[in-house]
């Protein structure tokens, strides 16, 4: 049971910020109340909200930040308890099964074969196809019980959280290099806002994610050199089939450097 590892570690300040709604033999279900347990329990994911204080600290600021941990894996449920907006991710962070209509309520458990067949329509991509397929049938193998108890718990706020339920991000809970990542993700973000048409996002390569369903190969013992993946687009918006461009590297300078290369070239 690698990723419910929880039970002897919820205690003192992991136990106050994080809230625990649902465990059994093969599931736990939570939601991370600091930064510290959202990178603890979202640890070889890409869940932005788990690699970057700013990230955690936006998303918390109108969202139910739901963690659904399997014993071979996990996914998340991103719940803005404002509009009613929602959407759901395995590990590698893509958003599928997503609600956009605002002020509509939709049950998020509710995702029928009718509407699963309509997204895969959408997606020419076998990886992604085998993806959604795979958090579906994740989606409907969490418990009638857990899911009752998600669903009291957001209609519970009725769009309004206390202010004080999500503890302030701190950076001092990360390791010097998962800080040193984090800052740069954030710069990331922060010169994006200056580009056109151009789209990167860095990921820490550590994780099973690429080694295994991110669609990034590596040669024999390339892996263990690889610390970082830039993903980078000349698309103006998301789109599920267009080819990013993806690049390795074994260190932060290297990365950063490539990066700032690619903005100067979209710069508004």
């Amino acid at each position: 049971m690698k990723h419910i590892f929880l039970f002897e570690e919820l205690t003192g300040k992991y136990k106050e910020q994080t809230e625990i709604l649902y465990k059994d033999k093969n599931l736990v279900c939570l939601i991370p109340r600091s930064q510290m347990t959202s990178n603890l329990y979202g640890k070889k994911t890409n869940w932005c909200s788990a690699i970057s204080c700013d990230m955690f600290d936006e998303w918390t600021s109108r969202n139910l930040l739901f963690r659904f941990l399997f014993k071979d894996s996990k996914i998340r449920l991103t719940y803005n308890y404002i509009d009613y907006t929602f959407n759901w991710a395995l590990e590698d962070g893509w958003h599928m099964f997503s609600h956009d209509k605002h002020d509509v309520w939709k049950n998020p458990f509710e995702i029928t074969e009718f509407e699963l067949d309509n997204f895969l329509k959408k997606i020419d991509s076998p990886t992604y196809k085998k993806k959604t397929r795979r958090l579906f049938d994740k989606i409907h193998k969490i418990p009638d019980l857990c899911q009752h108890i998600v669903i009291e718990f957001i209609r519970k706020f009725n769009r309004q959280l206390p202010k004080d339920y999500y503890f302030k991000s701190n950076s001092r809970y990360l390791s010097p290099r998962e800080r040193d990542f984090v800052e740069f993700q954030d710069y990331i973000s922060d010169t994006l806002k200056k580009c056109k048409n151009f789209n990167a996002v860095a990921y820490n390569a550590a994780g099973p994610t690429y080694h295994k369903s991110g669609g990034v190969s590596f040669e024999k013992g390339e892996s263990k050199n690889i610390k970082y993946i830039l993903k980078w687009t000349n698309y103006d918006e998301y789109e599920p089939n267009h080819k990013n461009n993806i690049e390795k590297f074994s260190n932060l300078e290297d990365i950063r450097r490539r990066f700032d290369e690619l903005a100067a070239q979209y710069m508004e």
